[in-house]
């Protein structure tokens, strides 16, 4: 398994990182603190294509006021 911080600016995108090294057998595993819908959208091919998608949202996602989760009192 390679671990790989991906900044998604210039050629270090997530999009391009898949599409090069997915295959039909891959699992594809994704620590975030940040995705949207476009991501996912933009990924689709890829992920149709993998053999399984694992997605962990980490607690800052759900910290952020957009987001709505949680709120500090």
């Amino acid at each position: 398994m390679e671990l790989k911080l991906i900044d998604n600016k210039g050629d270090n995108t997530l999009e391009n990182l898949i599409s090069e090294k997915v295959t039909k057998h891959s699992k594809i595993s994704i620590q975030t603190a940040a995705f949207s819908i476009f991501a996912f959208h933009a990924l689709q091919k890829e992920i149709k294509r993998s053999k399984e998608l694992r997605l962990v949202l980490t607690k800052s996602f759900f910290e952020k006021e957009e987001t709505s989760f949680f709120k500090a009192v």
